[in-house]
């Protein structure tokens, strides 16, 4: 955020100046121009112009659980849909014709990648929490005053059109149908 300068645990500026306030929130101070010291229920980088903490407003829209899971881990898809194209947490599988015209199904599993590695220990639902974590900065986006266009089909599994011969159980939120779209190298 401009303007704002981020300390933890007494480190920057030790006291208050008449054009600069603090707040303290759980050893993490935040310093800029502030009408009150008075702490913030939620430090302001996660919350959203109208004061509505973004994890809170993630956490309710998508109903996301973070309980202890009894699934065993999503490792690897194989479904029969032709040869996936894999890359570190993500199986990726062409799919054309249908209602959907030319798309891709992208499964986020629960392997877990550093520093370009794969690790060989999966956390289980972790790829339920990467697609619902997607799906819901894709939903703010094209929600927001001037809504910004993806690639994000959807994210049920219902309404993806797959063969009967594929268990969509295992696929349920941890799965988007998207558009087609050239990717842009970032790295």
């Amino acid at each position: 955020m401009p303007g704002v300068n981020v300390r933890r645990d007494g480190v920057g500026s030790p006291e208050p100046t008449a054009d600069r306030e603090h707040t303290q929130v759980e050893n993490l101070c935040y310093e800029g121009p502030r009408a009150s010291c008075t702490p913030d229920p939620m430090p302001r980088f996660l919350a959203d112009a109208n004061g509505v903490g973004i994890l809170a407003a993630f956490l309710a829209a998508y109903n996301t659980h973070m309980t202890a899971s009894h699934r065993d881990p999503v490792v690897r898809t194989d479904l029969p849909l032709g040869p996936p194209i894999r890359g570190k947490v993500r199986d990726c599988y062409s799919l054309s014709g249908g209602r959907h015209g030319d798309a891709m199904l992208i499964v986020s599993t629960d392997r877990i990648s550093a520093f370009d590695w794969i690790l060989p220990t999966p956390i289980p639902d972790k790829g339920r929490v990467l697609t619902a974590i997607s799906a819901f900065w894709f939903d703010l986006l094209s929600r927001g005053p001037s809504p910004i266009a993806h690639h994000l089909l959807t994210t049920d599994v219902d309404d993806m059109d797959l063969p009967a011969s594929v268990d969509l159980e295992p696929l349920r939120g941890r799965t988007m149908l998207v558009k087609r779209a050239e990717v842009i190298p970032f790295e």
